[in-house]
């Protein structure tokens, strides 16, 4: 082996550990306690897909909505997901739909959607550590 393949191989040895103890900090960090902030009236603004990456990959349904602190505006995504009285309802039907988001009164750009709902969907929160959007045009079909 030469020097250069050696280094290579270390190298990504080296990013690849990096990578996996990032996955397990940000997996084990303890949930902070959201129950005790303010709630506030979220607006979907755009609805989409991204690709989920891990054991494998697949799509997910995501939400791109907005809220208003104190006369800020602040944005947030999260992940759409199926319950049993969406019917036929279809994920883009929720844009301009309406649902509470918590927020933290220190750094309101800071939400949790933890248990929210939007028209029978419910919303998950998102982590785009492992998720990509399918699409750079932002122009989806569901």
């Amino acid at each position: 082996m030469t020097i250069p393949l050696i280094l290579a191989v270390i190298i990504i040895a080296v990013g690849a550990l990096a990578l996996l103890a990032i996955w397990l900090y940000r997996r084990t960090m303890p949930k902070e306690n959201t129950d005790s902030w303010p709630v506030t009236e979220a607006t979907i603004q755009s609805v989409g897909k991204v690709i989920a990456t891990g054991r494998g990959s697949y799509p997910l349904d995501v939400g791109d909505f907005y809220y208003v602190v104190n006369g800020e505006y602040y944005s947030g995504r999260a992940r759409i997901s199926r319950s049993f009285s969406t019917g036929d309802s279809q994920p883009k039907d929720l844009v301009n739909k309406k649902f509470q988001v918590r927020y933290d009164p220190r750094k309101p750009d800071k939400y949790d959607v933890s248990q929210a709902d939007a028209g029978g969907f419910l919303l998950d929160p998102y982590d785009d550590f492992w998720m990509h959007d399918m699409d750079d045009t932002r122009i989806w079909d569901n």
